[in-house]
């Protein structure tokens, strides 16, 4: 029964996958220097502070992890990050962002896998698949069974208690009463309300995502849709992070989603993965127009 639901994933049999695994575990690891790095230099809430020397020795050998995988170490230097990232996400439970765990499940299975064996190699590349199906078909489950997209509640929450960039997004679909109104509920307790709006298309806005989250996560799934599913999902994942710009989340996911599209694209943009990497780092030290990628999800 695994196995047949395993290879609602597979690829034929004659098509290797090593390549753009190959290059999605780099880009892992790359991941991993990038959010040690940023630890050090914006350390987790008080108390869960890294001591200085830890923090900054992991990012350095993480980044050492790096350029072994770029000279074939990639399983080897996965083994190696794989306790790094599981003692970093001990020492901060349980304020370690989601992500964070989704990239040790993931580093965990190309720690496992040998990318020289065909079926280990079709076996990852079938898992990682699942995985990026899943992670979008529950989150559009959770909004669904939560309830608080059906009338935009949850945006108009985070228009009126968010940052002046949920205003700049969805302003403008909500109408200047509704808005004036919901801005008005930032200098009040977190219950006050109601956040509702009038505007049919904010509304179907809102409910539009988790209805796209479950299709496009349940189309990576079926063969002949995977390849346009996959393109669709990465424009979805951006389009979603225009507001709250959690780029670690929207990068390692998109590097997932990739793995679902034709072609070896996980191998040719990785430079530019390394440049998005480098540019939240900057931003962080305070790069001029850093705010443009600076949001909630920055590490």
């Amino acid at each position: 029964m695994s196995q047949g639901l395993l290879a609602w994933t597979a690829d034929p049999p004659d098509r290797s996958a090593r390549s753009h695994l190959d290059a999605f575990r780099t880009l892992l690891l790359v991941h991993c220097a990038t959010q040690s790095l940023a630890w050090a230099i914006e350390p987790p809430p008080a108390g869960l502070a890294f001591p200085p020397f830890l923090i900054y020795g992991a990012a350095l050998l993480e980044s050492v992890l790096v350029v072994a995988a770029l000279r074939g170490r990639g399983r080897l230097a996965s083994q190696i990050a794989l306790p790094i990232l599981f003692a970093q996400l001990v020492w901060i439970f349980p304020h370690a962002a989601n992500h964070t765990g989704l990239v040790f499940a993931l580093l965990g299975f190309c720690a496992l896998c040998d990318l020289d064996d065909p079926e280990e190699e079709r076996l990852l590349l079938q898992c990682l698949r699942w995985i990026a199906a899943l992670v979008f078909v529950w989150a559009g489950l959770q909004k669904m069974l939560h309830g608080l997209y059906f009338r935009g509640e949850f945006l108009a929450w985070l228009v009126a208690q968010g940052t002046d960039r949920w205003s700049l997004v969805f302003g403008g679909l909500i109408g200047g009463e509704d808005l004036a109104r919901l801005s008005a509920y930032a200098a009040h307790p977190i219950y006050s309300g109601p956040y509702r709006v009038a505007s049919p298309l904010f509304v179907a806005l809102s409910n539009s995502v988790w209805v796209m989250e479950i299709a496009l996560g349940v189309g990576l799934l079926i063969e002949r849709a995977r390849h346009v599913c996959g393109l669709l999902a990465i424009a979805l994942v951006f389009a979603i992070q225009s507001a709250p710009r959690e780029f670690m989340f929207a990068f390692v996911y998109t590097n997932m989603l990739l793995l679902c599209v034709r072609g070896d694209w996980n191998r040719r943009l990785r430079w530019l993965f390394v440049a998005l990497y480098a540019a939240l780092i900057a931003a962080l030290l305070g790069a001029p127009l850093g705010f443009l990628i600076r949001g909630s999800g920055t590490i």
